[in-house]
């Protein structure tokens, strides 16, 4: 479709992105995506904002757009505190006080308030090669401590997906994450 088929974006902000988006994350093709969507114990992430995500997506994937990683005003520490722990198993350790010090969670100030031993393996993706919205999620996620060898980056997304001919939907609401405004 018209939306995929150009190979190249103005860069800035379109750069191509790395094979490796940080070390001992592993990269990951079409296959290996399939085998994580029947996974119980992986979650495939849409990163991208909504507005990529209405006009289709991998079936079977979660949208948790990357702007709910980042460190911009734009993200709610309780949304994210929320995503981790119900989504991803992550389990909060109270500190000796008893209380969690979420605003630092993510600066990545207070990782020991996290536990990710139970942590799911999340499969990032967003447009593709020259989109960098999964690599600024995984670069997030690896600041509040979740393990490298937990995260898998789609690098080909959606443009890889679609030039494959593989299936896409356009309304998967079943599996999109029920978070507010931002998205």
């Amino acid at each position: 479709p018209p939306l995929f088929n150009k190979t190249s974006r103005p860069c800035p902000p379109f750069c191509i992105q790395p094979i490796k988006v940080a070390p001992n994350v592993e990269t990951v093709g079409e296959l290996e995506v399939l085998n994580y969507l029947q996974d119980p114990s992986a979650v495939v992430i849409d990163s991208r904002l909504k507005s990529w995500v209405e006009k289709g997506t991998i079936p079977g994937s979660t949208h948790i757009p990357w702007t709910y990683f980042s460190h911009s005003e734009d993200s709610s520490t309780q949304e994210v505190i929320t995503i981790l722990t119900q989504q991803f198993y992550v389990k909060l350790i109270e500190n000796s006080k008893g209380i969690v010090s979420n605003a630092s969670i993510l600066a990545g100030k207070n990782r020991d308030t996290l536990d990710f031993s139970n942590a799911k393996t999340l499969v990032l993706f967003c447009n593709g090669t020259w989109c960098g919205q999964t690599a600024e999620s995984i670069k997030a996620l690896l600041n509040m401590g979740y393990p490298s060898e937990k995260l898998k980056y789609y690098r080909d997304g959606m443009q890889g997906w679609v030039s494959l001919g593989l299936t896409i939907v356009t309304n998967d609401s079943d599996k999109t994450c029920n978070l507010t405004a931002r998205s």
